[in-house]
């Protein structure tokens, strides 16, 4: 089993995806996966920390009361590990999930708000999920 990092094909840190007057780093792999960045969605949420644990975790609150599905969990648990070179010498390693699964989470955000699943001060995490949602409904 090949365990090293996958590459980018298309895509960089410089360069996101702008909805409205927010931003979302998504790439293109070698082999065509499409998949964003936990840090970047986490970021477009409105999380300013550095954990990439913290929508994991709310993920994870969430499902105490709501049925999430397994691989929406599993693939914030084990994310898949891809390297960008931010330069000519340095390469990071990044976790990622695919780009269905980043809906899934934004479904899932959503629905927990309308449910009164998210705490007061967590309310605010589904109005960037909302926004992309409508836009991709309108793709």
């Amino acid at each position: 089993m090949n365990t090293s990092p996958l590459k980018i094909a298309y895509g960089s840190n410089g360069l996101p995806l702008k909805i409205s007057n927010l931003e979302l780093p998504c790439y293109i792999l070698s082999d065509k996966q499409r998949v964003l960045s936990i840090s970047g969605i986490q970021k477009f949420l409105g999380y300013e920390g550095k954990s990439e644990t913290w929508l994991l975790n709310i993920l994870n609150a969430i499902s105490k009361f709501e049925k999430i599905p397994k691989e929406l969990l599993q693939a914030y648990e084990n994310p898949m590990k891809i390297e960008i070179s931010d330069s000519k010498t340095a390469i990071e390693t990044m976790s990622v999930i695919h780009s269905n699964l980043f809906l899934e989470t934004c479904k899932t955000l959503v629905e927990a708000k309308n449910k009164g699943l998210l705490g007061v001060n967590l309310v605010k995490i589904s109005k960037p999920a909302m926004q992309i949602l409508a836009y991709t409904k309108n793709q």
